[in-house]
């Protein structure tokens, strides 16, 4: 192993991240192609469920540039995979390909990616984490017995970056808490995150099993709660979980863009033993559901303004990750 491949891995784990639980139940997955000049001929992650894993787009996007492969955005996984199959030519034969995860040993909604990458004769695979699912892992194994050079570079980020999946796997849920604020603590007052940020949150939502807010940020701030900014809508609206002690009337949440809405008095009701469930709100909110956190996700504008709002008790935290946002925003993820 040398340690190029290492800043390799650990710059597309990071990139990785920028798709985070857009893939959910599945993992985020990273995979990029080198040409034997030691020139990146693409970059492509896992970015929906049920669509094609990162291996598989990258291949596409390699051999699209190449011009070996015609545009071949609109086609589904298997289709995908019958035309590179019908028409790669070897084009691939001297390159190798890094990937945040083992590729995949398993055909299903999608084709397999160790399948794949062995009909194109690649000349070597290197990923960053072992595939934990059992009905998915052997992918490497797979690959050396078909004479491909595998080398498996663990990668302490890679383990991270699977975090959120590893979570749905082990306890069946997935709950992350979404603040975003300004550089001071304070997240009250008008518009903070970056149109981009924006849009990437929006995203979350639709892929949510549900969304909680508090009754007090709806009486406060009348939001909307729609996927309006998503780089893709999943569905034309989210099923939204109202915490309160208060006793709110319709009018009270009309301005919610959903006729999917329920009111609940107790966190025992609003089902976050299940499913990836999205909690926007701030801190006093955090601190009433501070036991059911799987992950709190701080979303930075860099600016200050207001006063700012800190939990009353102690809550310790491990940074998993933290990155720059193309709108200018900084993102930390943190776990307990």
């Amino acid at each position: 192993m040398v340690e190029l491949d290492e800043i390799i891995l650990d710059w597309l784990i990071s990139k990785t991240w920028e798709y985070q639980t857009l893939a959910l139940p599945n993992p985020s997955v990273g995979a990029l192609v080198i040409n034997s000049k030691g020139e990146i001929l693409s970059c492509s992650f896992h970015q929906k469920s049920g669509e094609a894993h990162a291996e598989l787009e990258a291949v596409r996007e390699a051999l699209e540039g190449l011009g070996v492969l015609e545009e071949s955005k609109n086609l589904n996984a298997w289709e995908l995979y019958e035309r590179i199959l019908s028409s790669h030519n070897g084009a691939l034969r001297e390159c190798k390909i890094y990937c945040t995860l083992e590729p995949c040993n398993h055909e299903g909604k999608t084709p397999s990616c160790s399948k794949l990458l062995a009909n194109l004769g690649i000349k070597k695979v290197i990923y960053a984490h072992k595939d934990p699912t059992p009905c998915a892992s052997g992918g490497g194994e797979y690959l050396r017995a078909c004479g491909v050079e595998v080398e498996e570079c663990l990668r302490e980020g890679a383990e991270e970056l699977l975090y959120p999946f590893l979570c749905l796997q082990t306890k069946g849920h997935f709950n992350l808490h979404k603040i975003a604020q300004r550089l001071n603590g304070n997240y009250k007052g008008g518009q903070i995150s970056s149109p981009l940020t924006k849009a990437f949150t929006h995203t979350q939502r639709g892929v949510a099993q549900s969304l909680v807010i508090s009754g007090k940020t709806i009486l406060n701030d009348k939001p909307r709660l729609d996927l309006r900014c998503a780089f893709r809508k999943d569905r034309e609206e989210i099923p939204i979980k109202i915490l309160t002690t208060q006793n709110l009337a319709p009018k009270d949440y009309e301005c919610i863009a959903s006729s999917n809405i329920s009111i609940h008095h107790t966190i025992h009701t609003l089902g976050l033993e299940s499913g990836f469930n999205l909690i926007e709100g701030g801190y006093t909110l955090l601190e009433s559901l501070r036991e059911e956190l799987d992950c709190l996700l701080l979303l930075y504008s860099p600016s200050f303004e207001g006063e700012s709002e800190r939990v009353a008790r102690k809550l310790e935290l491990k940074v998993l990750h933290t990155q720059k946002l193309q709108g200018g925003d900084v993102a930390l993820w943190l776990r307990p």
